[in-house]
């Protein structure tokens, strides 16, 4: 079974009961992901009040065409699965469903979705246009892309305000078009002055809608590093930040992520001794880091926290022509379990890491390029807990140079439950690149992305939802584009 977030409660799903009655239903997920010719469960609880032992009845209205639904002929009990079944020629794409739960008059209704999965790579014709949502103003590349638990996608993107730029969040429904319920459908702009040299350090999207963004920005030529905080509305939230907004320092940004409550920001500083990445981990982001960690000696370019609250930071080094990952203790010290502290990776050519993920295995997936005098190859490598080059992966040792392919990887997302792994970049010149590394570093030769995406520019975008689906932050050279695939 393959569903969608966590248990959804009739806030997010459905039509609140009445105060009388005398029982409540929440499901396991939104949407209950079922591929052709395969079954998926949904799971309901049922809260009922003392005493209330009446058998239930469960029907379900909506399905798509070639779509069953099998559900208990009477529930008793405070649970109940109902099973999915998909014949092979159902379509693709996802439809809304409503799933009621009777006591005679007494009835609840879920308001959920049941998705059918295309084939690996091919476009979502269900999303915006054809599959691909296309800003309708003129603006940069979308350089940051999430998705929530109710399937929504979240864009973030620049564009001109005169001599210089701002930063937008747009944010879309599951079919790809602007959400009126965040700000009215319109493009959020994040509230920070208008400047030059705009960067995300990356997007955290909550399971409540607000949006925590680590923007850089440089002033009077020198890089700053700015929180950013929205609430479910688009909106400045106040409640987390004053003004929505606050600034972090003289730093440029490369990195975010959570876990739990941990958020971990990766920064960067450059002096006569070159790059040092710098690693601060906060409880609140308007409070101070519980620690700040420099790492010499390192352009840094990503950071994860794995299961153990542990933060794996990569980068460069660009002395040595290698790629690095540094593992952080919770507490702030260099983790020396993992290679002695410091794993640098090299190969035959100047190795620069871009990107990395979380395998399911804990081991860690670092994506980048490898260049050398007329060549420009993406590469990717994987590291054991103990930072050590996983053998079965690649062609050398735990690395792998994809040389069919003159580009370079960019962006990177994994799915931790399964290892699934998509890159994107670009290849030739400046032309999109979306890859399916597989496990042992060849790419899936049945991922193939659309020709309708030719054209369509180099992405540092992507990002997995749940319910089977790839997005892409990239433009086709005058407006920002998220395209949507099936994985």
């Amino acid at each position: 079974m393959e569903t969608d977030g966590g248990a959804v409660d009739l806030g997010d799903a459905g039509e609140a009961p009445s105060p009388a009655v005398p029982f409540r239903v929440s499901a396991a997920s939104h949407a209950v992901v079922v591929r052709r010719n395969e079954t998926a469960t949904l799971e309901l609880a049922i809260d009922r009040d003392e005493g209330h032992d009446t058998t239930l009845a469960i029907t379900i209205d909506g399905l798509p065409e070639r779509v069953l639904a099998s559900a208990p002929a009477g529930v008793s009990g405070e649970s109940a699965t109902i099973t999915f079944s998909a014949e092979a020629s159902a379509e693709p794409g996802d439809a809304p469903i409503t799933v009621r739960v009777a006591d005679g008059d007494d009835v609840v209704a879920l308001e959920l979705y049941v998705v059918v999965p295309g084939d690996a790579g091919a476009i979502d014709t269900s999303f915006g246009e054809g599959g691909i949502a296309v800003n309708e103003e003129a603006s940069y590349s979308v350089v940051g892309v999430a998705s929530d638990a109710l399937g929504r996608t979240y864009a973030i993107y620049g564009a001109a305000e005169g001599d210089a730029a701002a930063v937008f969040v747009r944010r879309l429904d599951r079919r790809g078009q602007p959400d009126a319920t965040w700000n009215g459908g319109a493009p959020s702009r994040v509230p920070l002055p208008a400047a030059s040299g705009l960067s995300l350090g990356g997007m955290i999207v909550g399971d409540d809608g607000r949006v925590t963004l680590l923007i850089g920005a440089s002033m009077g030529g020198t890089p700053h590093a700015f929180f950013v905080a929205l609430d479910a509305s688009g909106a400045p939230d106040e409640a987390r930040l004053e003004g929505g907004t606050r600034e972090l320092g003289a730093y440029g940004v490369t990195g975010l992520d959570q876990a739990g409550d941990r958020i971990a920001a990766l920064l960067s500083t450059t002096g006569e001794a070159g790059s040092t990445g710098v690693l601060q981990v906060y409880e609140d982001v308007a409070g101070e880091p519980l620690f700040t960690r420099e790492l010499p000696s390192t352009t840094a370019s990503d950071v994860l926290i794995d299961a153990s609250g542990r933060f794996v930071v990569i980068g460069s080094d660009l002395v040595l022509h290698g790629g690095v990952v540094v593992r952080v203790s919770p507490d702030g010290s260099i983790d020396q379990s993992f290679a002695a502290g410091r794993r640098v990776i090299t190969s035959d050519g100047a190795v620069l890491l871009a990107a990395g993920g979380l395998m399911h295995d804990g081991s860690v997936l670092v994506v980048g390029r490898e260049s050398a005098p007329g060549s420009l190859h993406p590469f990717a490598a994987r590291l054991d807990d103990a930072g050590e080059l996983v053998e079965a992966f690649g062609d050398a040792a735990g690395r792998m140079r994809y040389d069919a392919i003159p580009g370079t990887f960019r962006a990177l997302e994994v799915d931790r439950a399964t290892g699934e792994a998509i890159a994107v970049g670009e290849r030739d010149e400046n032309a999109l690149l979306i890859a399916d590394i597989t496990g042992g570093g060849a790419l899936d030769p049945t991922f193939v992305p659309p020709a309708a995406l030719t054209g369509l520019r180099a992405s540092v975008a992507v990002a997995m939802t749940s319910d089977r689906r790839v997005l892409v932050g990239t433009s086709d050279g005058e407006r920002g584009h998220v395209a949507r695939l099936w994985r």
